[in-house]
C-alpha cells in the first residue's frame, strides 16, 4: 500500500492491526516509516520510530538506513549523523548500505567529516 500511493490506508490499516492485538514486527514498522519518509512525513515517521521501541519492536539496520536517508534528502545532516551513532550504540555496523548513503552525500562537509571518524 506504501509504494503505490496509498499511505493513508496503509495507516488506517496498521492502527486497526494494532487496535486488534497484533504485534507489528520490524518489517512491518520499517515498511510504513519508508512510506512515511517518501512522502516527506519525516516527523512522523520519528513517531513511529518511537512507538516502534515503546511496543518493543527493536529497530533494525533497515530502520536506521531509511531515516538516515530521509534525513539527508531534508538537509538534516546533524539528525544523520545522531542516527548513525545510535545506530552503532545498538549494536549496528555501518554496513554498506550505510556508506552508500553516505558517500551519495559526500560533498557535504559534515558527512564528510562523519566518513573519515567511522571504522
Amino acid at each position: 500500500m506504501c509504494n503505490n500511493g496509498k499511505l493513508e490506508d496503509a495507516k488506517r490499516f496498521f492502527r486497526t492491526l494494532l487496535g486488534k492485538g497484533c504485534q507489528p514486527n520490524a518489517v512491518t514498522f520499517n515498511t510504513l516509516i519508508n512510506g512515511l519518509c517518501k512522502e516527506g512525513h519525516v516527523y512522523e515517521a520519528y513517531k513511529l520510530l518511537r512507538e516502534m521501541r515503546e511496543s518493543g519492536c527493536s529497530p533494525d539496520s533497515a530502520t536506521y538506513n531509511i531515516l538516515i536517508r530521509a534525513s539527508l534528502k531534508n538537509n538534516e545532516e546533524l539528525a544523520a549523523l545522531e542516527l548513525i551513532q545510535k545506530m552503532r550504540d545498538s549494536g549496528f555496523a555501518v554496513d554498506s548500505s550505510t556508506m552508500e548513503l553516505l558517500l551519495d552525500d559526500r560533498l557535504n562537509p559534515n558527512i564528510l567529516e562523519c566518513i573519515k571518524e567511522l571504522p
